[in-house]
């Protein structure tokens, strides 16, 4: 032991190097507790949060899907009931056209009945006024063919 002593002496190791030792450990200890586990305590709770166990994950995936496959099925609905409606309105539009064509159809059709009538009755009222000036007419052709007058 003395010569461990002699040693260490020679080597310029004395007590300091005890109370060196005493400080570190002290300062590790205290470190230890107010430092390290915590921020130990820390991490493992930020590792447990943010990585599950893979039987949370199957669980998850398979909510996630159920979740999707709903919603999918919703947008499905929502776009059928969106294309009967559409498909309605546009049934609706088109009997709404044709009521509106064949009323039309029928109003130029009674129109031109009566246009066709009135021409008719124009034509008679003319041809009648024609004839009645026939005899007027030809003779004024006769004088002026002739070039004199008819008696």
């Amino acid at each position: 032991m003395e010569q461990l002593a002699s040693i260490l002496k020679q080597l310029g190791v004395d007590y300091t190097l005890w109370i060196q030792l005493w400080f570190f450990f002290i300062s590790y200890i205290a470190l230890s507790q107010f430092l390290i586990k915590p921020y130990m305590a820390n991490l493992e709770f930020r590792k447990k949060r943010t990585i599950i166990n893979p039987e949370e994950a199957t669980r998850l995936n398979s909510s996630i899907e159920n979740l999707a496959m709903d919603y999918q099925g919703q947008v499905k609905r929502q776009n059928e009931k969106g294309t009967a409606i559409y498909e309605k309105l546009k049934a609706e539009g088109v009997a709404e056209e044709d009521r509106l064509i064949g009323a039309a159809r029928a109003e130029a059709s009674r129109l031109m009945d009566q246009v066709k009538k009135q021409i008719q009755t124009d034509m008679g009222t003319a041809k009648e006024s024609l004839k009645a000036q026939v005899p007027q007419l030809s003779k004024l052709i006769a004088s002026r063919v002739l070039g004199r007058d008819l008696v």
